[in-house]
């Protein structure tokens, strides 16, 4: 029973995970990424469901825990490496802008550091 369950908890988390990622690739346009993740999804899914047609409670509360567990890691891993190609180049030239007001800001700061330094040895003449 333990071994069933410890199964069915594994391969619910592992094919929600690949789902998640599925979802995640599919919505940035990401085709063969989707794919892949669709594949491991069914793959693991078949052993999930073959061992999730028991109605013992614990083999129950194993794919109910490892469907929930599986999305909320999925979701992690999805933000963190499936990305649009399109936020990617935004957030380049979001750091790129970013870079270029910095430099602005400095140029103006020793602007100022002359106007003062300026202004200052004119009136002691």
């Amino acid at each position: 029973m333990w071994k069933i369950a410890f199964i069915t908890f594994g391969c619910f988390i592992f094919a929600n995970i690949a789902s998640t990622l599925m979802v995640q690739a599919e919505a940035r346009n990401r085709a063969i990424h989707a794919g892949v993740f669709e594949a491991l999804y069914a793959l693991f899914w078949i052993y999930a469901a073959k061992y999730a047609l028991s109605t013992n409670p614990i083999e129950i509360a194993a794919l109910i825990t490892g469907n929930f567990l599986g999305a909320v890691v999925g979701t992690k891993f999805g933000e963190r490496f499936v990305t649009d190609h399109d936020d990617v180049a935004m957030k380049e030239r979001l750091a790129e802008a970013e870079a270029a007001l910095n430099l602005a800001n400095e140029a103006l700061a020793e602007l100022e550091d002359e106007v003062e330094l300026h202004h200052g040895n004119n009136e002691n003449h």
